[in-house]
């Protein structure tokens, strides 16, 4: 016989059977495979539906597992027969005939086929597998406390039988906040699956989730922990009225704004901040308090510290008055603001860097400095002369 008609004569058997399967009973729930832990029930499915099946239907679920052996009648429609294996087995009297299995363990894993005694063959011409899963405990804690760059190792397990191939082997996964990590699979004794997860504790893991999960078919289990990972404070991050700053700032006098610090650390770091003036002086003793009322134009450094911290990690900002930005006047010196123009008054004619005064000429002699400590600039300038500037930070005299 050729392909072609060996698969039309497969096809007219199953029809047949079929036919003959729908004469006697009514399917309302087929067989199917199921998973179910170890030490919980099991419920396999075989749901005919009494009322419309022939009185005379016949239906017997047959065992295969290593607590029953190969080939071990069950049971007959909704009667138990088996008697050496008591307040094991039952038949569902809400969904006539699923088969109901106390206390599940390895050995009851296997084949369980439930047959139409009237045609020998399976319902729904399909033996389900009952496949068991044993986990190893959760090793996982609620929380788990690690310092930085620490090595971050679990180990996880379960055991199975039943499965009738490959595909209904468990699996392991290991996410991170719900992204799947590599993880080492292992399974060196038929089975026993196990997965090692291997990482090293970084900062941006902090209070992240760590999840494993195992399943196959209907059944998905998973435990996790939280990773609180300790590590040093972080330079602070620094806000004017919740905006963040990195650059230097203006403010108006008599404006009232608060800086604010954040950094980054585990355990939460401590702030402390340091004020210094235009003029130079050294920082201002200490305050603590992770924010800062501006008062007046200068320097303002915020530090942050936790218990793994050697030193202090600090950041600073200049705040400027933009009364002292250029071409605004003078400066608390009294000396033209950085930037601004000056007109000086009249000058000798003769008074200049190139135009000395000829001996015997009679004059007067009028300067005009402007700047502060070594930004200095001195000489005479003709009537009227406007000389623009802009004072930097050398500490080169000009």
């Amino acid at each position: 016989m050729d392909t072609k008609h060996s698969i039309i004569w497969t096809a007219l058997v199953a029809v047949f059977f079929a036919a003959a399967e729908n004469r006697y009973i009514v399917v309302e729930t087929p067989p199917k495979d199921r998973a179910v832990l170890a030490g919980q029930s099991a419920e396999l499915t075989c749901h005919i539906h009494r009322a419309k099946s022939k009185p005379n239907h016949i239906v017997q679920w047959v065992a295969n597992s290593n607590r029953t052996g190969w080939g071990k009648p069950l049971s007959y429609n909704d009667r138990i027969t088996v008697r050496d294996i008591p307040n094991k087995f039952s038949i569902s009297t809400a969904k006539p005939y699923n088969l109901l299995i106390q206390n599940v363990d390895l050995d009851d894993a296997g084949k369980y086929t439930c047959n139409n005694v009237r045609t020998g063959k399976p319902i729904g011409g399909f033996d389900p597998q009952l496949i068991v899963l044993e986990p190893g405990p959760c090793l996982l804690q609620e929380i788990t406390t690690i310092k930085e760059h620490e090595i971050i190792t679990y180990t996880m397990y379960v055991r199975y039988a039943g499965n009738k191939d490959y595909s209904q082997k468990p699996t392991i996964k290991w996410t991170l906040n719900g992204f799947q990590q590599s993880a080492k699979a292992d399974e060196t004794k038929e089975g026993i699956f196990k997965s090692t997860i291997t990482m090293a504790a970084s900062s941006l893991d902090d209070q992240k989730e760590l999840s494993c999960s195992f399943g196959v078919l209907n059944i998905q289990e998973r435990c996790s922990t939280r990773l609180n990972i300790k590590y040093p404070a972080r330079k602070p991050t620094l806000y004017i009225d919740g905006e963040e700053i990195d650059t230097d700032h203006n403010l108006k006098g008599g404006d009232v704004a608060i800086l604010r610090g954040i950094s980054e650390g585990n355990p939460e770091p401590s702030y402390t901040w340091q004020f210094k003036g235009r003029s130079g002086e050294s920082f201002s003793p200490e305050e603590k308090g992770d924010t800062k009322q501006i008062k007046d134009a200068g320097v303002y450094r915020c530090c942050a510290k936790n218990s793994l911290n050697g030193y202090r990690k600090c950041s600073e900002i200049r705040i400027d008055d933009p009364a002292d930005d250029p071409g605004s006047g003078t400066g608390d010196d009294g000396l033209p603001s950085t930037g601004g123009e000056v007109t000086c008054p009249e000058m000798d004619p003769f008074l200049g860097f190139d135009n000395p005064r000829p001996p015997g000429t009679p004059g007067k002699e009028l300067g005009c400095a402007f700047g502060t400590g070594t930004e200095l600039f001195t000489g005479g300038i003709t009537t009227g002369a406007k000389l623009g500037f802009h004072l930097g930070k050398s500490s080169a005299n000009h």
